[in-house]
This record gives C-alpha cells, structure tokens and sequence, in this order.
C-alpha cells in the first residue's frame, strides 16, 4: 500500500538507524574508557565480581607495601648485629690475647683500652640502631605487627634489648678460695656436683668425679671437657672460677660436693659486657665466658630476625603470585577485548551507513503517491 500519512519502510528504517547508532556509540564508550562494564546495566553481575576484585587487589597493593617495609625493618636490625657481632669477635680475640701467659700487667692493661672502647661501640650499637624514629635495640621497641595480607592477617616482628647490661649479655660468677700451688685431688675433694634449671625449666643434675692427682689447672680443663653449661677457669691467684650464661641457666648454679666445700664456693655474681676487665689473667678468662654467652645471645636473636626475613620474602612471592591472578581475572571479567569490540564498532558504523542511505530511499515513497496524481 502506497500512503501519504504512514510511511511504514522510513519507521523501520528510523528503528534500525537509531539501534546502529546505539551500538557505536557503545562501543566508542568502551574503547575509550578501556572497560567493557562501565555502568550497572551493563552487566550488574560482573560488575559486583569485578569490584570485589578490586578491593582485593588493592589489598594485596597495601599488603606487598606493608611487607616490604617488614623486610626493611628487619634488614637494618640485622645488619646491626653483624656489627655487634663483630664486635665481640674482636673483644674475644682480646681475651684470648690477655689470658696468654706472655703478657704482664702494663700489656694486659693497654688490651684494656681498647676493651674500654669496643663496650662502648657495643652499647652505642644498640642505642642508636634506628628505623623510622623507632629504636631498635635499645628495649623500647618490643613486638610489631605488620599487615601482610588483603584482609587483617599479619605477622609479628620482635626485637630485644641488645645493651650490655642487660642479664642475657653475660651470667652467673662463681669463685673459690685461693689454694696452695701443691694442692692435687684426692679421694676427700674428687666431686663435683652442678645443679640448675636449663632454658626450658628443667632441672638438671650434673655430677663429676675428678681424677685423683689432678692439679687445679687440670681439674679446670677436665671439668670443660666434661659439660658445657659452665666455663671454669684459674686466676692468677690460684683460684678456680665459674660462670655460667643467662642463657644456659637462667636462675643460676647451685654447686655441691666434697670439691664445692672445700674451695667454699661463693654465691652467683652477675657479670655482663659492661663489668669485662681483661688487665688481669682471671678477669680475661672470665671475660671469655661472658663474651661467649654475649656471641651466642646476639647470634640466636640474628637466627630469629632472619627466619622473619624469609617468612616475609616467602609472602612477598606469594602476594605478587596471588596479585597477578586476581588482576587477571578482574581484566578479563571488566575490561574491554579491543580486537572485538573494534570489529563491532566497524560493523554498527557500517550498519548506520546503510540504514541512512535506506532512509534517505524510504523518504522518496509518498512522492510516488503524488505522482499518481498526474
């Protein structure tokens, strides 16, 4: 039917213009933004997923941040008890150096100077080891958390007083008195008898039976041999000496036996880095002692600091592992195939083309119906 008042071809043609129109503009919407769910209507299911994602890869940002800053923190706390450390290698060569025999007193005395000032670079280590305004070592600094996860999960880092008074940078003296330079072990002073309480609360009994003829150098030798939770040593004074870490006995020695009464051992003294005075033979040879349980404190706190290292290095591989996953996942639910949507950009613009050119032919339709009128 040909009509002047309804042009049914040019409504048909306006409809299918207007939905080619749509779709560039759609898809020019979605090259430029980069993103194929740029509203809700667009795909409201996706666009919930997709921004759960988000939220979660932004987590996992914060969380790789957090935890490179926990390396950090724990890189400097190590590298300043490497320091420590060689520090007190330094000071037990010293000792070792004053213990010999082949030093006098004035000898003894100048390896005292420079005791003086590695104690002090010791405590000025602790002291002034610092990250962020915070003190590391100084005792202040107790246990942090860190924020390592996309949610609240975090791991702890401690850090110990490392200053040279504290109880754990030396332990117990024990000395007793002064014997002849003839005195041997006989049948009336053959034991020994150390008890303590280890570092895990147990109580342990150690007894030792000296051999007889023994002179007391050799009974401190022979006493090491036996043990390790005490360092014995002779003084210059022919006194047998003991010391015993924090570390190894927490709450001290209780010395017994036919051996501890007749040298009439004295009651525990502490003695810690601050208290090392190598300008004698038995202020050198307990310093040994002490700088042993200095060196095994420190060591044992570095052992801590870099499992914590690996911990956070491990979660940093896993947070970048877990990152790239989730940011792949959210692009391929929001973000924009180029390749696809250039192709339908293409084809709607063609589309809209030819639909025009169309119209334009519908328009001419009731110019046929005045043309019957001729």
């Amino acid at each position: 039917m040909v009509s002047l008042n309804t042009n049914i071809t040019a409504m048909m043609t306006q409809r299918h213009l207007s939905h080619a129109a749509e779709q560039s503009i759609e898809s020019q919407r979605n090259l430029t933004s980069g993103y194929r769910i740029n509203s809700a209507s667009d795909d409201a299911a996706g666009l919930q997923i997709s921004n759960t994602l988000n939220v979660q890869t932004r987590g996992l940002d914060v969380a790789l941040r957090n935890a490179h800053d926990a390396y950090s923190v724990a890189q400097t706390a190590e590298g300043a008890l490497h320091e420590s450390s060689e520090v007190l290698q330094r000071l037990r060569s010293l000792g070792l150096q004053a213990a010999n025999g082949s030093h006098d007193s004035s000898d003894r005395q100048s390896i005292q100077y420079e005791v003086i000032a590695l104690q002090d670079e010791l405590d000025r280590l602790a002291i002034t080891t610092t990250f962020g305004d915070k003190n590391l070592f100084d005792g202040s600094y107790g246990s942090q958390s860190f924020h390592i996860g996309a949610n609240a999960n975090s791991i702890s880092l401690t850090l110990k007083n490392m200053r040279n008074h504290i109880p754990e940078m030396g332990g117990q003296h024990y000395i007793g008195n002064a014997i002849d330079k003839d005195w041997r072990v006989t049948k009336d002073n053959q034991t020994l008898v150390f008890e303590y309480q280890d570092s895990a609360g147990q109580s342990q009994n150690e007894s030792i039976m000296l051999k007889l003829g023994d002179r007391i150098e050799q009974v401190a030798t022979y006493i090491n041999a036996q043990q390790s939770a005490v360092s014995v040593s002779v003084t210059e004074d022919n006194e047998l000496q003991f010391f015993s870490s924090t570390l190894n006995t927490p709450e001290g020695l209780k010395l017994t036996g036919s051996l501890a009464d007749e040298l009439d051992v004295s009651s525990g003294v502490l003695v810690t880095m601050d208290d090392i005075n190598m300008s004698t033979v038995g202020g050198a040879q307990l310093s040994i002692g002490v700088i042993d349980a200095a060196i095994k404190y420190v060591d044992s706190h570095r052992s801590e600091i870099g499992g914590f290292q690996n911990r956070v290095s491990s979660a940093m591989d896993n947070l970048n592992t877990v990152n790239r996953s989730v940011t792949e996942s959210k692009g391929r639910i929001r973000d924009t195939d180029f390749a696809r949507e250039s192709t339908e950009m293409v084809r709607s613009q063609v589309l809209q083309d030819a639909t025009s050119a169309l119209l334009a032919q519908a328009k001419q339709r009731p110019r046929e119906a005045l043309g019957l009128l001729n």
